[in-house]
């Protein structure tokens, strides 16, 4: 596969009219006998190609005339440039998609044609139409997106890589010239190699491992990146993994308190991280900013891919702040009646050890959102609301009488906020002057020790 990746690589940037390259998967079909017709038939067809393509535009431009489309489709090459030129009219009246799907069925001709189209688009609703027309050649056109990778225009070249990063590891033949990109001297280019090698799977680990070695400092860089989301930290070179340590603890030096809302946490008095892990049954610690505490447990729902429930997987344990250390992350909201059972269990058996322990969940999407209160191994208060009262026990304490206004249903679910001010501490209300001791900890929840935690590349 890869000699003929090569050989595809090396061939003339402008493909003869004909068929895809071959593919070692699939046999080459037999070449039109003559694609393009004579001199005559070109000269024929030109007028024609014009009134078929005008009958593309029909009603406004959203009905399209497909007899005129299978049409174009039977002339073949000789319909590219009027459905390029389509492609580019960025007035309503043109029906593009339409022209889009057919170039994609006009083979290596129409895929260079388009190419030069993203390259030299005349204003951005035309080099939107190109590129959306450039991309969706598929998987026949892979060899011709790797050698496109190295065109002169970066459009192209960012393009491509969107291309591969669709194909995910169907493309991983194109690796080491993604690989390649992430020095581009263009950013948009370096970030679409950089999103088409996340895709292809352990294929490209040793392209990335080779340019951690020998590229230029910002591919060495984006490589990491890469690699952090290809096989996770874990999985890293000893030397990787030292160095990226080394960088958590340089940023901690300066990190401080960064404000979030719309989470479930729970507030604990002291700084006693250890053994907060102890009672909640977390593990694996390791010391993150507030920048990559915060990524963690914001952002693991992307890694969907990855299983079903990736944002339950870890937990980011703040420094002390004004006294009260924080324990953030899904997985320490009430999301069905089993955890909401369980959540309150945890909250009696920390409030037993440190006196006083608060777990609180809001969702501005949904309005759905809880507290929980207790004091010395008992819950004084609990409350959960989605579109009203579900559960509640106890009475509120003082502090939560001080903060609840007397219409709470239109105050729902931002008054959790108010209630944690009087109550704790507010996420809210964290910034620079917040008092703190100590340095955050991202933890490993028991459903993350059976499921592992997403492969992403935390910001720091």
């Amino acid at each position: 596969m890869l000699g003929f990746m090569l050989e595809a690589a090396d061939a003339p940037d402008t493909p003869e009219v004909g068929d895809w390259p071959a593919s070692p998967e699939r046999p080459q079909r037999p070449a039109a006998s003559s694609p393009d017709g004579s001199a005559a038939d070109r000269s024929a067809r030109g007028p024609q190609v014009g009134r078929l393509v005008a009958r593309l535009a029909a009603v406004g431009g959203e009905a399209t005339d497909r007899a005129a489309a299978a049409e174009l489709r039977a002339l073949g090459p000789g319909a590219i440039p009027a459905l390029v030129a389509v492609l580019l009219d960025e007035s309503p009246a043109t029906h593009w998609p339409t022209a889009g799907g057919l170039l994609h069925g006009l083979g290596p001709a129409a895929f260079a044609a388009v190419r030069e189209a993203v390259a030299n688009a005349p204003g951005d609703e035309a080099r939107r139409r190109a590129s959306w027309a450039f991309v969706g050649f598929g998987v026949d056109a892979m060899p011709l997106y790797e050698q496109s990778l190295r065109h002169a225009s970066p459009r192209v070249r960012a393009d491509a890589a969107q291309a591969l990063q669709c194909l995910g590891e169907a493309a991983a033949p194109a690796a080491l010239a993604l690989v390649a990109l992430l020095g581009d001297p263009d950013r948009v280019v370096q970030q679409r190699a950089l999103w088409a090698l996340k895709r292809m799977g352990p294929a490209v680990v040793a392209p990335l491992h080779l340019a951690r070695r020998r590229g230029s400092r910002v591919a060495r860089r984006r490589a990491l990146e890469a690699l952090r989301e290809v096989v996770g930290d874990e999985g890293l070179s000893r030397r990787d993994r030292v160095l990226l340590d080394r960088l958590v603890r340089l940023r901690l030096r300066g990190d401080r308190p960064t404000w979030f809302s719309e989470e479930s946490w729970i507030a604990v008095p002291g700084a006693d991280q250890a053994g907060v892990m102890a009672l909640l049954d977390l593990s694996h610690p390791r010391p993150a900013t507030f920048v990559m505490g915060l990524d963690a447990v914001q952002g693991d729902w992307q890694a969907l891919a990855e299983h079903d429930h990736p944002e339950l997987t870890r937990v980011f344990i703040t420094p002390e702040l004004a006294g009260w250390t924080l324990i953030v992350g899904a997985w320490c909201g009430p999301f069905d009646e089993s955890r909401r059972r369980e959540v309150l269990a945890a909250c009696r058996q920390l409030s037993r050890r440190y006196g006083a322990a608060h777990a609180y969940s809001s969702d501005a999407q949904s309005d759905a959102c809880s507290w929980t209160l207790a004091s010395r191994g008992e819950v004084v208060h609990h409350l959960a609301w989605d579109g009203g009262v579900t559960a509640e026990e106890g009475a509120p304490p003082p502090c939560e009488r001080a903060a609840r206004p007397a219409d709470l249903e239109d105050h729902i679910p931002f008054v959790v906020y108010d209630i944690a001010a009087k109550c704790s501490v507010s996420p809210e209300m964290l910034g620079p002057r917040t008092p703190m001791r100590g340095h955050g900890l991202l933890a490993r929840t028991p459903y993350g020790r059976l499921h592992g935690e997403p492969r992403r590349a935390l910001d720091i």
